[in-house]
């Protein structure tokens, strides 16, 4: 899984805004798609997306609505290809 991962890391885009937002839309994928988390993620929302937003980002990347209500906010970092737990 570790190549794979650094297979898609490298795909990025250099610019680290650039490559942060497409890491952004890649975690809103996942939880959608992820066997784990899709059995627990009702709707996933970019930042600028969430109609409820106060602001400019503020280290909140994503929102998302968990199936038994409750809200999480996700921060998405992409600092590096390495992958670490």
């Amino acid at each position: 899984m570790t190549s794979q991962f650094s297979d898609f890391y490298a795909s990025l885009d250099s610019d680290p805004l650039k490559r942060g937002k497409q890491f952004e839309y890649f975690v809103k994928w996942f939880l959608k798609a992820d066997p784990e988390w899709s059995t627990q993620v009702d709707q996933v929302w970019l930042w600028d997306e969430w109609t409820q937003r106060w602001g400019a980002d503020c280290g909140i990347d994503l929102l998302f609505r968990h199936k038994n209500g409750e809200h999480w906010a996700v921060q998405a970092k992409c600092y590096s290809g390495g992958v670490s737990f």
